[in-house]
Parts: C-alpha cells; structure tokens; sequence
C-alpha cells in the first residue's frame, strides 16, 4: 500500500506551478493576441488560438520531462540554475511591473507573419512559454524521482495550455469585458507575484551554493 505521504503534493511544488501560470500569464496576454490576429478571420483566429495554446503545453512537457537530463549534460547544478531562473524571473517581473514586456512583444506583432506560424512564434514562444516558464518548469520537475508529482505538473500544465486555448479562443469577449486598463492592472499584480517568487528562487539557490 503506498503511503499517503508520497502522494502528497508539495508546497514548493504549487507555488512553481502557481509561478508558470503567472509567468504565462494567458489573460495579460489577450490584448496582444488581439494585435497579432488583427485583421484575419473569425476561424483563423480560432486556428491561432488552438496552436498558441498547444505550443505553450508542449515546450513546457518537454522542458518537464528532459530539463534534468539537458542540465545534468552540461555539467549545471540545479542551485545554480535556481539563482539564475530566479534573476531571469525578477527581470521579467520588473517589466511587467513597469508595463514594458508587453510593448516589445506588439513590437514583435507588427511583423506580417502568416498564422499559425505567427501563434507559435511570437506568441506560443518566446512570449508566454519563454525562458521564465521554462526555467521554472526545469527547477520544478522531479522527473522519474517522483513520477506522481512528475504527473501532476504535467497535469497543470496540460490544463495551463487549454487556459491559454480558452482565453484566446475569447479573446475578443475578454478584452471588452476588461479592458486595456483591467489587462494591464493584472499583469502588474502577477509581475507582484513574480518578484517574490523570484527572490524565493535566489534565496534558496544561494544557501544551497553557500551552504548557508
């Protein structure tokens, strides 16, 4: 009989899953799927949507399944790699604070891209499954060390990409109901939440490095 306590789910682990949903970020990312699909038609956009969100769950397994294995072929440690996520986080959260990260992407919108290559990059990647929700995922997978958890984050994100999917798919209800102002409020508040996680990463990255 297993244990209940091997199937308990951390809470370093949902604060990581908590942290590649904020990171993603699927509604603050309404308005500039809006820019991107601007102009095609109602079946295309839905086209867009679908590919963006399977884009996004995809890189994100994958990085769950062989992050481990990259890192461990390039001789990284994961203290290190959690130091350096947790910069890379607190980067992307200072612009999303300041309201910057999303200008450079409708930089990146105004490119004539066809769909839905333009749903997987820019938007599916680097844009929403980019290299903080990848550090994230990587710092986050126990791999075959815990195949339940292993299951679980794949779950959630399996569940993050059809958010994305859902979002997209309405985009254009969920930018009358919210507006700019509403959009851009909740990506301040989750580049909030970014920050503090960012600054758990380095903290313990570092103790462990120190061995404080």
């Amino acid at each position: 009989m297993v244990e209940l306590i091997s199937l308990k789910i951390t809470d370093e682990l949902l604060r990581a899953i908590v942290g590649i949903f904020v990171i993603v970020d699927p509604i603050g990312s309404v308005g500039i799927f809006l820019s991107v699909t601007k102009g095609f038609s109602q079946i295309k956009k839905e086209k867009a949507a679908r590919f963006a969100g399977i884009t996004v769950a995809a890189v994100l397994v994958i990085a769950a399944l062989m992050g481990q294995a990259i890192l461990d072929l390039f001789g990284i440690r994961l203290a290190a790699f959690s130091v350096a996520g947790g910069i890379l986080f607190l980067i992307l959260a200072v612009e999303m604070i300041r309201g910057e990260g999303a200008s450079q992407f409708h930089k990146l919108s105004e490119r004539p891209e066809q769909l839905p290559a333009a749903a997987i990059v820019p938007l599916g990647v680097p844009l929403m499954a980019g290299p903080g929700a990848i550090s994230t995922v990587i710092l986050t997978s126990p791999g075959s060390a815990n195949w339940f958890e292993t299951t679980f984050l794949i779950s959630s994100i399996a569940v993050l990409g059809l958010v994305t999917w859902l979002c997209f798919s309405y985009a254009q209800h969920i930018g009358k109901l919210i507006g700019d102002i509403g959009i851009q409020l909740i990506s301040r508040i989750m580049g909030l939440i970014l920050a503090a996680l960012a600054i758990e990463y380095m903290v313990k990255g570092i103790q462990i490095l120190f061995n404080l």
